[in-house]
């Protein structure tokens, strides 16, 4: 029996759609959908941004020609339409040569996709790196506005202001620190720049000491006379530990002259 008569009159041939089972129709459905939004967003935003001349027509509708293919290639040739079953690896349903198919589906794309990117006018090229150029600026100033902004001055009171500012450049903010233990936190409008919430807060400041300690004069005076101290017992100590010895000597020889005389 060939693979055409297995396939039933009226059963849904598409990749994806086959089985009928939900968890396979959805990520087929999002896939195809994810498709062409990329097809149809790349042609409006070519032809919008970029220069054409008349060479670079053609070779536009022969890029998107392969890119379709390549994005679309699921649907093309896995699915149980009977075109598929005359093409070379693709006929008779075989995972590994379906695969193999596959990866020559995609080189061949690739290759001819690059061709084009080659082939054009340097009208074209230039419009091209003017534009990437371009969105690479507004990316970096998009960056830049996004990052917060904060301002640190002094007013003439001693006190410390610390002033915060969103992605537009206005005042959003602004916390004043007395050095006192009292903060004021104040938060502003943003489209009249009007104070919009007072609130006074009390915090304790913590100083961070240092671990070690700077020496005084009196700890250098009782340091010094712990040292005179140690000093003195072991002078001490030495000199009843010579009392001892000579002692012990004097001892030694009173009972050696004892036994000569005796």
């Amino acid at each position: 029996m060939s693979n055409n008569k297995k396939i039933k009159d009226g059963s849904v041939k598409t990749f994806g759609f086959r089985s009928g089972k939900s968890y396979k129709m959805i990520p087929a459905i999002l896939y195809y959908l994810f498709a062409a939004s990329v097809v149809v967003m790349s042609v409006i935003g070519e032809l919008t941004h970029y220069k054409f001349e008349a060479q670079d027509y053609i070779l536009f509708v022969f890029k998107y020609v392969f890119i379709t293919v390549l994005l679309f290639s699921p649907l093309i040739f896995l699915s149980d339409y009977n075109y598929v079953y005359k093409l070379p690896l693709f006929g008779r349903k075989e995972k590994t040569k379906s695969l193999i198919g596959m990866i020559v589906v995609f080189m061949i794309c690739y290759f001819m996709w690059n061709i084009q990117i080659y082939a054009t006018s340097d009208t074209y090229k230039k419009s091209v790196e003017k534009y990437t150029k371009q969105i690479e600026r507004e990316a970096k100033e998009r960056a830049k506005k996004m990052e917060k902004q904060t301002e640190k001055t002094t007013s003439k009171k001693g006190q410390t202001v610390y002033s915060h500012y969103d992605s537009d450049g206005n005042r959003v903010e602004e916390v004043i620190n007395d050095n006192k233990g009292t903060k004021t936190v104040i938060v502003y409008d943003k489209k009249d720049n009007k104070v919009k919430s007072k609130k006074v807060v009390e915090y304790k400041e913590t100083k961070k000491t240092d671990k070690k300690k700077t020496a005084t004069p009196k700890d250098e005076t009782k340091k010094k006379s712990s040292e005179a101290k140690k000093e003195e017992n072991t002078k001490s100590s030495g000199d009843e530990k010579q009392a001892t010895t000579t002692k012990k000597d004097s001892d030694f020889n009173d009972d050696k002259g004892w036994s000569k005389e005796n």
